[in-house]
């Protein structure tokens, strides 16, 4: 499927984006899936697990946490991604493997997609991209900051598209 010329930018995260409410967000330009399911949502629990072994299961509850945001769309996500032409996916320290599964999920739609993350695991996330053929951007840990201009400049693209087409 060829590439989708004209819709909205989709942002996914297990964390939260500065300045858009958790959850499911949708305006005219963009369309957010976000929540706590990241290191701020597990962080307390973590720190007062009381052994390694229930410390690893927290760990691995965030690493699933990408894909607790996308399921709770349930049925209503083709329907969604039909109306997405731009995808950013945000990988942290967890979910990389989640965030693979819906780069193919994006491109079977043909939707340009780009993978957003912080240092942690860096040189594995860039590989990852390379193989998949989506660009990555640098951000923060949580890329919350990051997520939230890269929005903000499409908002911003989007509305000067709209005045030079009035």
């Amino acid at each position: 499927m060829g590439k989708k010329n004209f819709g909205k930018a989709l942002f996914v995260t297990y964390n939260g984006i500065d300045g858009y409410p958790k959850g499911l967000y949708e305006d005219d330009n963009i369309i957010a899936l976000s929540g706590e399911y990241g290191r701020n949502g597990f962080k307390s629990l973590y720190r007062t697990a009381p052994n390694q072994l229930v410390r690893e299961l927290v760990f691995e509850l965030a690493k699933t946490s990408s894909a607790k945001v996308m399921a709770g769309l349930n049925d209503d996500v083709d329907e969604l991604l039909d109306r997405v032409s731009t995808a950013y996916i945000y990988c942290g320290l967890s979910g990389l493997d989640t965030a693979r599964d819906m780069v193919y999920r994006m491109n079977s739609k043909g939707i340009e997609t780009t993978l957003v993350g912080c240092e942690c695991n860096y040189s594995e996330k860039i590989e990852t991209a390379m193989e998949l053929c989506v660009d990555f951007v640098d951000s923060e840990c949580g890329g919350y900051h990051t997520l939230r201009n890269i929005a903000e400049k499409y908002k911003t693209k989007k509305e000067e598209l709209k005045i030079s087409v009035e």
